[in-house]
Order: C-alpha cells, then structure tokens, then sequence
C-alpha cells in the first residue's frame, strides 16, 4: 500500500473494526515509520462467515513537517560561461554577465572579435534572467556580454536545447528491457538520459533533485516510490542526475537495489500487480516543463519530458500460443513460448510416438539452425531426450515422438527465453506430414515444479488450382498470365500438353521437350510460390513453336508429369491459341492529292515489332513499320505530304504480320541509292538474304504487278509471315459528286427497317436524305423504319466542294401488309461460311454450317432472283428455280 509524501512511503499496522452496509468489516492499520497511524487499503469483509478479501489502493498524502526548499533556491545562480537551458527562468545571472546590459549571439562560423552579431538580448534584472524559447531556440551555444562591441569575446553563458529520455532497466539480465516482458519477481532500474545533468556543476548546488519519475499502473494510479528487495521504500521523485547515463539504482546490474517487483505486503499480498506499467520523467528545472513546449503547444517529447514507455510484469507461469490454429500441408508455422526471462524450457509434439514418421505418417518438423533452440545430434547422445515430462509414467520426450526420419531429434529441443521471457520455434509441414491435430506442449521441472502449457495445431491437405486470364482463347505471339493457389508446396511445377507434344506433357518454354521429374533438379517449367499461397506465371508465346489449337496446361503441387498424377495435387486449364492474322483498311477508298489516308487495322498475337506496310503504285514505293496497341489495333497516316507527291492512280497497301515468331522474314533492302532496291526474303537459301525481285530504281516492278510479287513471296511455305491487301485511289482533283445510293430492302411488311448505304462517287462530303414519308437524314449510311403501308420515293443528294447532285428514286421502297397463307422453302448450299443470302434484294441471312433454310410465302409478290455473298469470294447472283410446292423444300 503506497503513500507519497514527496519523498516517503508508509506502511501501516493496527486493526479497528467498522461496519459497512451490515458487513462486520476491520480496517487495517499500521504505524508509520516516520509519523502517527493512518488507514490502508487492505480491507477484510464476513459475510455469511466466510471471509472475503478485498484489495483495493488508496492514497494517503502525509504532510511532514519538513523544510523543502524550491529547486531553483540552489540551482538557479550561474557562473561565467555556465550551462543554461532553453525554458529556465528566474535566473541568477549576475556572475555571468557582470555589469553588461545585452548579451549577443554569433551564428556558427563568425568571429566575435570581428562581425557583427546575429542576435542581442537585454539581461534586464540579472537575479532573475528567463532563458526564453522565443529569443535562444535554434540559437543554442556561447552568449557573449555586449556593450556595442567595445568589449569582445568574452562568454557570458553557454544555451543549451534540453533532451531527456528513460529506459527501463533489467539488473537481473542487466540490459534494456524498454517495451518488453519480465517475469514477476525481477528487480528493476531506471535509466535517465539528459544533457541538464551539468545543473550539478552550479556554484551553491546542494544534491537539490530536478528530474521526477513517474511509474503509473494500467488503472492510472501513479506510484512515487517503489520497494526495493531491501524493503526499503525508494523515492522516484526529486532525482538528481549526476551524469548523461544515470541509473536510479546503483550499481546497475546489482539484484539487490531496485525495484523489487515481486514484493509483498505484511499480510504475504503482492504490492504489484502482474500488467504493464507506464513510465515517463520529467524535468522539475526553474519551470522549464511550463516554459518550453512543443510547437503544438504540448510538453515537448524528449526534451522536458519522455515518451511513454512501457513494462510488463507477467507472472511465472509458462504459456504458449501458435501463429495459426490450422496449416495447411506445405505450409510452416510457429509457437512462442512466454515464461521465465533466459530460462530453458522443453518443448515437443507431444502424443506422436505411435506415428512412423514415414511418407504420410509423418508430424510437423522443428525447423533446423533456431537461434537458442537445440536438438539432439541424430546420432546422440540423447540428452535433450531424456526429459521426464509430466504425466508420462515415466516416459521421456523422446520416446514420445516417432522414430524417424533422423531418430526423431526434429520433434523435440531444448529452448532457451530471450531476455524478455520470449522463444519462438518454427515448424515446417511437408507432404509427409499427416493432416491431424497435434498438440505442442512446453515443459519444464523447476525444483520439483512442474511448469507447462499446451497449444494445438491442425494440420489440413492443400489444394492446387490454375486459372488463365481471360477467355481461354489466345493468339500465338501473345502472353498468356496463369495465376493459381499452391496451399500445399512452395513451387508449381508446369508442363503443357496438346497436339504434336509429348505425352507426358511439355515444357512451357519449349513444348516439344519433355518434362522429366527423374532429373535433378526435375526438369519442369518451376514457378515459386508467394507467401499468400498464391502463385503467377506469365508464358510469352512469342517465338514458340506451337501449332494452333487446344491445349491443356497443368500445374502440380511437385515434379509429377502427366503419369504421375495418381497421388498429387494438381489443377488444368485448357485454352485454344489460334494463328495470329491482321485486317486493315483505309480511311478512304479515293483521296485527293495533298489530303492525308490512314491505314487503320487489327493485328493479333502481339507483334512486338508491330507490322510492316508496304505502299506500292505506279512509280511509288514506300515501307514503314507501325506499333500496335495493347488491343491489337494499329493506325498507319500517309500525310498529305506524302499524298501530294503520289501520283495519280491506283495503289495497293500490303500489310505485312511477323506472325508469333516475331520476325519479318520479308523485307526490302536498300542498294545502288535506292532506298527499297530489292526485296529479300528466305528462300531458296534460308542461310541469307535473298533477292526476290526488284522493287525500285531500273528494271523495277511497277503498281499491281510489284504488289502481286510480293503477296507471292509472302505465301512461299518457307514464309510464315501473314498479310492483308487494300487498295485505293489517289485523283489530282476534285469534282463534283455523282449521287447514288443502295438499300438492303426495298419490300416488306409494316416496319420494314432498311439499311440504305451511299455509293456516290467523287468523295461527297455531306448527306441529305428524303425517305418519302416525311422522314429525313444527314448520315452517309442511314437506317431508317417504314410503319405504314404504301410505295415511297427516296432521295439523296451528295454536296462536296465541286457541287453537288441529287438523285430520286421513285416508288423505291414498297412496304406492303404481311403476307400469310401457303409457305415453301429453299435450302441453300454454301461452302463459305457466313456467306450472305439475298433474294432480289431482300437480305435472308448468312450460312451457317454449309446451309441456310428460306422460307418464301407462296402467294406473295414472287422473287425473281437470288444472291450469295462474301468479300474476297465471287458472288452468285442467279435466277431462283421454280417455286417450290406447298411445304416443299428445294435444294440450290
């Protein structure tokens, strides 16, 4: 029971009875050592006769007839050249500054014989100078006596910025133990480092203490003296710092002075209480704590006052906790061990000794090397292994675990607590390691006592898992991201299986070659596994030679190929890689001398180099490569720099992709001052380059004939570069546009949707459009939906900056009522799939698996003709056969 009377704490003695609410209670009383009886906190209650005891802390101030002098009555005078600091006030500073009035301050570097000084401060009434922040902060070091520079150099007192911390001092392991865990029964100290300790060297100093300890409890009651295992209360405050590292108990590392934290009142209770303390000090210096504060007003942290710091107290028992209550089979794990600081301890998987420690059968393993963690040798002796525990009938921890793997030396040890009371010992789970709960225990027999405490672990199989970004369906040349979870190892192990590889699957960087777990290390496609238990791979196919088509990627849990699944984890994926290809086309079919084209177009499989484009006309070459974005498409400008200079005429753009092997095998070569003299490609010598025709200057191909030779050179099989061609017009001037235009649909039934599409020529650049029904447009290519009955005239007229024209076509579109009644059909047969099918003009739809079924009304307006359709093929445009009967299905 404590009680603080700035220097003493009391105990107390005597009992006198009370009542309490009905309770027949007693007080307990105790003579002071230094004064008359007061009352304390232990308090005994009968209720029902049983004794209940009830402890509780109360605070007594006892006012002692003392003279105490204020700090400052001693340690405020200052000699010439001493040590202030920065908040002091009521200062003595007569035998500093002498008769000056100012004292000036010179910045680092200058000469106080010869400069001027940065800063002047008026003394004022010497006897009681104030070392204000606003006038020294930052300008700490030597102040000289200033009369306007007649006398110089001479010091009158030296500024210093305050600093102060406090550590928490072990004697028993006689180091820091700020933050950290001691086992109840350690003695204490405390550490105070400061710069004011010089406060000391002031002339009349008499041992006057100026720096206070704080100890607070986790309730907040702060202690002002603490028992020392001579059981003699020592004071925390009014301490006097001698030096810059100042222990409160001397000598450290002596367990006889300090604070005792295992001490007991007279009636055998603890007087502290296992939990965390709070300590802290703080300066009791001329005011300097109310003087100087932090810039936001508060006491200023490590200079008048320290941070918090804490201390636990835990009582001797031993306990230990797991990093996880489940692991999952691969995976490691730990257990912390609390208890007695610098101790040993055992600790075991305890009950394990029917388990072989075989393939399967097998408990978690002690990680090797643990820093203050032993193991027996494996060939012995066994002297960690020969623990007796508790409850064993006599059995040792070794012969409470397997046999093997190593004599079972990886399932026990022998450890040894930080200072701080704490071990953590790692484990590590394999594939050998049964999915089971175990039971860690840690043990110790210390005089007969046995102490001990269990933490149990579950041990659980993993799961393996691939997943591949996107759609599963790729191009060749791209990169495929796999992503996946290994719950169950540190590596995934990869191969791929499909079309023309190996049967027991493929690497991932080189496919036609065999993955071989029989190797060391295994020959396998092997991606680590992060922390998380996930795990990314990212597979360039870029320069790979694959076939298209479907393949399966598999990821295992370890070196198993495709036959040797039976017994492991693993997870697939199938994913289809298609041949690269590329489109393109041109932002105009005719463009005007000096107007700029763009060649815009997709390009899949990722060409890093991006593709080629090749221009070609009429006494004009050009070559360029162009990138290609993230989404495969591509943008090409030919500048109206480049248009003015082309003549008129007829050109062709060939696109050139590298496909996946990401090389353009076909390419022009500069010679004889031409730019693209030749063009060269791989064939017949694949060794070098080798001229397939010429391109520019004498003797060049010209126009269709050189774009015609170089689509041949791009399909020689020894090529396995693809391409698309395009063609468009270049015209010296403009004129006027000639209007015309189509329609999908001329008949039909109410709402007949049409799709007209503009085929004026000579480059209109605005659309007027009359549908005959009132209804109106400005696109180049309008849908518009007819909703009555009737025949109606269509008009377009086409402006540019020559003119403009019109065109009316009249009785156009005929929308007429549905048509029901008797029906016959035609089936129409077509090698091109998606081909399109039009009766007259009538769109029907497009073929699907080599067929399209059309049905006809038989007593509706007859078609007279049909059409199949599909760019790059010639269309068919023939009479339809006789009607079929009613229900019957001809075939065309």
């Amino acid at each position: 029971m404590i009680f603080d009377s700035s220097v003493f704490t009391f105990r107390l003695t005597v009992f006198r009875d009370i009542t309490i609410s009905g309770f027949s209670s007693k007080f307990i009383y105790r003579k002071l050592k230094y004064g008359p009886y007061h009352k304390v906190a232990l308090m005994e209650l009968t209720i029902e006769r049983k004794r209940i005891r009830v402890t509780a802390v109360l605070v007594a101030l006892i006012t002692l007839s003392l003279l105490v002098l204020p700090a400052s009555a001693a340690i405020n005078q200052i000699a010439q050249g001493g040590d202030v600091f920065i908040g002091e006030e009521g200062l003595d500073v007569t035998a500093a500054v002498g008769n000056f009035t100012q004292i000036a301050w010179f910045v680092s570097g200058a000469n106080p014989w010869a400069d001027a000084p940065n800063y002047i401060v008026a003394v004022g009434n010497p006897t009681t100078f104030y070392i204000a922040p606003a006038d020294f902060v930052g300008r700490t070091g030597n102040w000289f006596v200033w009369d306007g520079g007649i006398t110089l150099g001479v010091v009158a007192i030296n500024v210093v910025d305050p600093n102060l911390d406090i550590k928490v001092w072990d004697q028993n392991a006689n180091k820091d133990v700020t933050g950290k865990q001691i086992p109840e029964g350690n003695v204490e100290n405390f550490r105070v480092e400061t710069n004011v300790y010089s406060v000391v060297n002031r002339p009349s100093y008499a041992g006057e203490g100026f720096v206070n300890i704080k100890v607070k409890t986790a309730d907040g009651a702060t202690y002002t003296a603490l028992e020392t295992p001579a059981n003699v209360m020592k004071s925390l405050t009014g301490q006097a710092i001698t030096q810059s590292l100042w222990y409160w108990a001397v000598p450290a590392g002596n367990t006889t002075v300090g604070w005792d934290t295992a001490a007991k009142d007279d009636a055998g209770f603890p007087l502290y209480n296992t939990g965390i303390y709070t300590v802290s000090a703080e300066l009791n210096l001329n005011k300097i704590k109310d003087n100087y504060k932090a810039p936001d007003g508060k006491d200023y942290t490590g200079k008048t006052v320290t941070s918090l710091k804490t201390i636990a107290i835990s009582s001797d028992t031993v306990k230990i906790e797991a990093s996880k209550d489940t692991v999952v089979r691969g995976n490691q794990f730990s257990v912390t061990v609390t208890g007695r600081t610098d101790e040993f301890y055992y600790v075991w998987v305890k009950g394990t000794g029917s388990m072989t420690g075989g393939m399967g059968d097998q408990p978690p393993l002690m990680t090797a090397s643990q820093d203050n963690v032993a193991n027996d040798p494996v060939a012995g002796p066994y002297n960690i292994g020969s623990y007796v525990y508790e409850g064993g009938e006599g059995k040792t921890i070794m012969q409470d675990v397997p046999a093997a793997p190593d004599n079972g030396v990886s399932y026990y040890a022998k450890i040894k607590t930080s200072s701080s009371g704490v071990r953590t010992i790692g484990f590590r789970t394999t594939q050998n390691t049964k999915d089971n709960i175990y039971t860690i225990r840690v043990e110790n027999n210390f005089n007969g006592q046995y102490k001990s405490d269990e933490v149990k672990v579950e041990v659980e199989k993993g799961i393996v898992t691939i997943v591949a970004a996107g759609d599963q369906n790729y191009f060749l040349g791209q990169e495929v991201k796999f992503s996946g979870i290994n719950s169950e190892t540190g590596n995934v192990y990869l191969f791929i299986i499909g079309p023309d590889l190996p049967t027991n699957g493929g690497l991932m960087t080189s496919p036609q070659t065999a993955v071989n777990p029989f190797v060391a290390p295994p020959l396998f496609t092997i991606v680590e596994v992060f922390d998380d238990n996930t795990w990314a791979y990212n597979w360039n196919t870029k320069g790979i030679t694959l076939n298209p088509g479907n393949y399966t990627i598999y990821a295992v849990e370890a070196p198993n190929d495709k036959n040797q699944l039976d017994n492991a984890l693993f997870g697939n994926v199938s994913i289809i890689l298609n041949a690269p290809f590329v489109t393109a086309q041109v932002s105009k079919t005719t463009v005007e001398q000096g107007e700029p084209l763009f060649i815009r177009g997709v390009a899949e499989g990722d060409p890093s180099q991006g593709v080629a484009i090749w221009v070609i006309g009429q006494n004009f070459v050009a070559y360029n490569t162009e990138g290609v974005n993230d989404d495969g498409t591509f943008e090409y400008e030919i500048d109206g720099g480049m248009t003015s200079g082309m003549p008129s005429g007829q050109y062709f753009a060939i696109v050139q992709h590298p496909t996946n092997n990401d090389e353009l095998d076909v390419y022009p070569q500069a010679a004889e001052g031409y730019t693209y003299r030749y063009v060269v490609g791989p064939y017949p010598d694949p060794t070098k380059d080798n001229i397939l025709f010429t391109l520019e200057g004498p003797g060049s191909l010209q126009g269709s004939d050189a774009a015609n030779a170089l689509t041949v050179a791009l399909d020689n099989s020894t090529v396995d570069d693809t391409y698309t061609k395009i063609q468009f017009l270049v015209e010296g001037e403009v004129e006027a546009p000639v209007a015309n235009f189509t329609a999908n649909a001329t008949s039909g039934s109410a709402n007949l949707t049409v799709q007209f599409t503009d085929i004026s020529t000579n480059e209109p650049t605005s659309w007027a459009w009359d549908f005959g029904d009132s209804a109106n447009s400005t696109l180049q290519n309008p849908v518009h939906t007819y909703t009555n009955y009737g025949t109606y005239n269509v008009s377009l007229t086409v402006t540019n900056a020559a003119g403009e024209d019109t065109i009316v076509k009249n009785d156009y579109i005929q929308v007429i009522p549905m048509v029901g009644g008797d029906k016959g059909y035609y089936l129409i047969h077509c090698n091109v799939e998606g081909a399109k099918v039009y009766f007259d003009e009538d769109y029907k739809g497009d073929i699907i698996n080599g067929t399209l079924l059309v049905k006809i009304y038989l007593t509706a307006t007859p078609y007279h003709r049909y059409s199949v359709s599909k760019a790059g093929y010639v269309t068919v445009n023939e009479a339809l056969p006789t009607y079929p009967a009613k229900d019957e299905t001809k075939d065309i």
